[in-house]
């Protein structure tokens, strides 16, 4: 919580009340006084004068208290700060005593208050309260402000594996090729596998398909960075039907999840087809 006036402005207390007064030969007063809560402290003064003509007073306590009611008055007081007393005050004298200390609104309801300042003699049976003063100005303690939450961290950016440029071909008994694989996420990816299928749709469409080739489990790919990876297989065109088919490139990370680990993370159709039957003839794209 922090301590603010109905105008907004830091608090400066200056009270106008008249001093009580008592049958004691020393007859003390507060005259005036200053204090500015600010930072977690308060600090200013208090203005305590002796105004008996003679007779000094015993050591002089000040004690500062927040209110829900003027001094006298029935109400819930908090004793901010009490010092540890200062020498007595001669007759007719006055003098400035300076006030410090900690201050820390939420160890109050938030609210409207009252300041009283007051003045402690000691006497022979103790401290003995000779005067207090009450602000003439209502401040409010306002609810406390919670800090912002710091912001969460940025999540880098998962791995976001794409294929770039790849080729392929079949040529005596072997379907191979090779292809440039991007990672343009944040982080590094789970394991990297290729995969060259024969097609009857093109990638992402559907259709049945035959894996040619394989490029095994490489290495995981780091975010930013491409890498060149190789794939090959043994290819024996008897063991399809005659047709013409679609050259599908599969790009797969591991990750734990599906049958094998593996998730499809991007792929790429060729931009010829591959016929097998009467014209068949070993070809590369």
């Amino acid at each position: 919580m922090r301590l603010v006036s109905r105008s907004g402005h830091a608090l400066v207390v200056a009270l106008s009340c008249l001093a009580a007064v008592s049958s004691h030969a020393a007859e003390l007063a507060i005259q005036d006084w200053n204090l500015k809560p600010t930072n977690g402290t308060f600090a200013g003064w208090v203005k305590v004068s002796n105004q008996t003509a003679g007779g000094k007073s015993g050591s002089i306590q000040i004690e500062v208290r927040l209110g829900t009611a003027p001094h006298g008055q029935a109400g819930q007081y908090y004793t901010l700060y009490r010092d540890k007393g200062s020498p007595g005050l001669p007759g007719g004298y006055n003098k400035s005593i300076t006030v410090s200390g900690p201050y820390n609104p939420a160890s109050f309801r938030a609210g409207q208050y009252y300041f009283t300042v007051c003045a402690h003699e000691y006497l022979q049976q103790g401290w003995v309260n000779r005067a207090c003063r009450t602000s003439n100005t209502l401040f409010t303690v306002a609810a406390a402000q919670r800090p912002a939450a710091p912001a969460a961290p940025a999540r880098p950016k998962p791995a976001d594996l794409k294929l770039g440029e790849w080729g392929w071909k079949i040529y005596n008994g072997q379907a191979s090729g090779q292809a440039k694989v991007f990672n343009y996420g944040g982080v590094r990816s789970g394991t990297v596998r290729l995969e060259l299928k024969m097609c009857d749709q093109p990638f992402g469409e559907g259709g049945s398909c035959y894996t040619l080739a394989t490029s095994g489990s490489a290495q995981p790919l780091d975010g930013g960075y491409n890498r060149t990876n190789t794939f090959v297989g043994p290819f024996n065109a008897s063991r399809y039907e005659d047709g013409n088919y679609y050259m599908v490139l599969v790009l797969k990370e591991y990750t734990g999840e599906g049958q094998d680990g593996y998730v499809v993370r991007s792929g790429a159709t060729s931009t010829t087809m591959y016929r097998i039957g009467e014209e068949e003839d070993e070809e590369e794209d």
